[in-house]
């Protein structure tokens, strides 16, 4: 929901003398900042039923609510960002995580979660082959601690050259691993970067090297790679 469609909802909600300053200052185009207490002060909490997600989250941060009542307001959250921060924020149990953790569908929020909210190994390592997007898959692999073995698992399954660049980096498969898929690379910008940061054995570089087409890649390949004899 939008800002303009944000405050109309406020200004239909926010009725009668109580909100009166309230009403004003959404009138005014004042911030989240300044509405907050002004709405906390007037009893709006008793429209919590009809707060957007951001509305949620924010008077679950700022307003002095019950563990109760916020642990009813996150059960009540549907956009997964805000779920994502009101579980960072909130300082819910842990059994509430889990179970919002196990609902999440972005792969982006999956992973943001696992990062940040503390959540148990294997809780993580069950979400992790569930991953669909490769951006995120490379960042979890990097971020959640996992075993070596799920991540050369996940390593073989990639597709993007730069996600399988990007891994090979910062993941640590084995050497072999790594020339395998060195050798199956297609664009000639990872097989250079690959070549560079890889640490691959001189004579897979030179047969990679006499294959290149492009002229710019050539010429950054015999500067920066460790080969000789070319």
């Amino acid at each position: 929901m939008n800002y303009t469609e944000q405050k109309q909802l406020a200004l239909e909600l926010f009725k009668g003398d109580k909100y009166k300053e309230l009403h004003q200052a959404i009138n005014d185009g004042k911030c989240f900042d300044k509405l907050l207490p002004l709405a906390e002060k007037a009893g709006a909490i008793e429209f919590l039923d009809s707060f957007v997600d951001e509305w949620i989250f924010k008077a679950g941060c700022n307003w002095n609510l019950p563990e109760e009542m916020l642990q009813e307001a996150f059960l009540k959250l549907k956009e997964e960002e805000f779920i994502y921060y009101a579980g960072c924020c909130w300082n819910l149990s842990t059994e509430i995580l889990q179970e919002a953790f196990l609902k999440l569908k972005e792969d982006r929020w999956i992973y943001e979660a696992g990062r940040r909210w503390n959540l148990s190994k294997n809780m993580i390592k069950e979400a992790f082959p569930k991953l669909k997007e490769e951006g995120w898959i490379y960042y979890a692999g990097q971020e959640w601690d996992l075993p070596s073995e799920m991540l050369q698992e996940a390593f073989l399954k990639l597709k993007d050259e730069e996600w399988i660049y990007r891994a090979g980096r910062n993941w640590n498969p084995p050497k072999e691993i790594l020339k395998e898929a060195f050798l199956n690379l297609k664009e000639e910008e990872w097989i250079y970067w690959t070549g560079r940061v890889w640490n691959i054995p001189a004579e897979i570089l030179k047969e990679a090297f006499l294959n290149l087409k492009d002229e710019g890649w050539i010429r950054r390949a015999k500067q920066d790679w460790n080969i000789s004899s070319i």
